[in-house]
């Protein structure tokens, strides 16, 4: 590889980069994800100077393993949710990079947790944080991979109605925040 010589004036420090981070946002992004919803992620991320939003909709395999019998069963296709998020993503008024991760669409099949977080930190730029509804906050809570992954990055809880945390998610208040 060719070395590049690169000249600056005496003095010259590069500017500090004051957006950095990313926001996944894991949900199934159903008829209960709005607009709205999207748009309060949008500008929280942005008044928290974040560079990108990375959505990660979940294939119906993982929602079926997941949710309770009567609301997997009621989970749309992946291809219609995602046609949805895509056109709530056109809608939305924003000035900050917004993605939509299709790694479960690639995959067609259950995808746990832990993996597909390890494989959206290791792609995306940190600081981390996870844009998640309290419904899969608390499940996140009850998974044995809880632990490492709170000390790794920081919940931000959508709203989803009254909001109820399970006491190990309780124990590290100081780790996640309600929009």
């Amino acid at each position: 590889m060719a070395r590049t010589v690169t000249h600056v004036p005496y003095g010259y420090e590069p500017e500090k980069e004051t957006i950095r981070g990313t926001l996944i946002v894991y949900d199934a992004f159903d008829e209960s994800f709005s607009l709205d919803d999207l748009q309060l992620v949008s500008d929280w991320a942005e008044e928290h100077n974040l560079a990108r939003i990375v959505l990660y909709p979940l294939h119906e395999q993982t929602i079926r393993r997941m949710l309770p019998k009567a609301q997997a069963d009621a989970a749309e296709p992946y291809h219609i949710r995602l046609k949805l998020l895509e056109e709530h993503c056109e809608l939305l008024k924003h000035s900050i990079s917004l993605e939509i991760d299709e790694w479960e669409r690639k995959r067609k099949k259950y995808t746990p947790m832990d993996t597909a977080l390890q494989f959206l930190t290791d792609k995306y730029k940190g600081p981390h944080f996870l844009g998640i509804s309290g419904h899969y906050a608390n499940l996140f809570s009850t998974y044995s991979s809880f632990e490492p992954w709170i000390r790794k990055l920081r919940l931000v809880i959508l709203p989803d109605g009254a909001f109820h945390p399970h006491p190990k998610l309780a124990a590290f208040d100081n780790r996640w925040d309600t929009l």
